[in-house]
């Protein structure tokens, strides 16, 4: 061989293993933590994203006046036409647009609506009323509290358990 032809050495193959070493050191660096990770764990960003908003029902129901505690007119308003009806004297707070409030357990307000529409019902043989219904639908209530408390105007909380708080309330006065 002639000086200008130099032999292959022998460490020709380091930089391969070099590389072929980095490459399983990197996808092990990668794949190990995820095998040996709780399987029930939540994705980094699905446990950095916002809570999930609690479950909400609607409140439904009625109050009801009765005979010589309200007055009512045929005609009606404007936003509701037809006759209508709303509390006098002692419960002359009582009337289309009364706030309605729902507690929780605690006494904490977790809900507030209004009294949304009245009519006069149990018409006498003399085509007069005999009670009057004023309707409140409010949106919102939170589920998981338990008990809660509906209170028109300030009236005082009628309690009632969340199964009966799904269906139509009924509450009375007078």
């Amino acid at each position: 061989m002639t000086s200008d032809q130099q032999q292959p050495t022998r460490r020709a193959w380091l930089p391969w293993a070099v590389a072929a070493a980095a490459a399983v050191t990197l996808a092990a660096a990668l794949i190990v933590p995820r095998l040996t990770d709780n399987a029930d764990a939540e994705p980094a960003a699905a446990a950095t994203s916002a809570p999930a908003r609690p479950k909400t029902f609607t409140a439904q129901g009625s109050i009801t006046l009765g005979l010589g505690d309200f007055a009512w007119d045929e005609i009606g308003s404007i936003g509701q036409p037809g006759p209508i009806c709303f509390g006098e004297g002692g419960f002359d707070d009582i009337a289309t647009g009364a706030s309605v409030t729902i507690t929780d357990a605690a006494g904490e307000v977790v809900a507030v609506g209004e009294l949304n529409s009245s009519y006069p019902g149990d018409f006498s043989e003399a085509q007069t009323p005999t009670s009057c219904k004023l309707r409140f639908s409010i949106t919102g209530v939170p589920t998981g509290k338990g008990f809660y408390g509906v209170e028109v105007t300030h009236r005082g909380a009628v309690k009632y358990a969340e199964a009966d708080m799904t269906k139509p309330l009924e509450l009375t006065l007078g």
